[in-house]
C-alpha cells in the first residue's frame, strides 16, 4: 500500500518528468503531431518522444498519461459544448 502512495524515486542520473526543460517538453509535444497520421497513437508518440529526450521508458509513459489528462479533458469539454444541446434535445 505504501508503494502506491509514494512516487517512485529516480535513480542517480535519471531524468524525471518534473525535471524536463520547457524545450524538451515542447519536443515531446511536437512528436505528438505524428498522431495525426492515421493509425498512430497519441500516447505512443508521446512515450517515444519522452524516450528520445532522455526519459526512461517508465517515466516517458508516466509523462504521456499526465499529458493526456488536460488534453482529453479539453476535447471532452469541447464535444460537450458543441454537441450538448443536441443531446439534450434528443432526450
Amino acid at each position: 500500500r505504501a508503494a502506491l502512495a509514494a512516487p517512485a524515486r529516480a535513480s542517480a542520473g535519471e531524468l524525471t518528468p518534473v525535471e524536463l526543460s520547457p524545450g524538451r517538453a515542447v519536443l515531446i509535444g511536437l512528436c505528438q503531431i505524428l498522431a495525426l497520421w492515421p493509425g498512430m497513437s497519441r500516447s505512443m508518440t508521446a512515450m517515444v518522444g519522452g524516450y528520445l529526450v532522455g526519459l526512461r521508458p517508465v517515466r516517458a509513459a508516466e509523462f504521456s498519461f499526465l499529458l493526456g489528462l488536460p488534453l482529453l479533458g479539453a476535447a471532452a469539454a469541447k464535444d460537450a459544448l458543441d454537441g450538448g444541446p443536441a443531446v439534450i434535445a434528443a432526450f
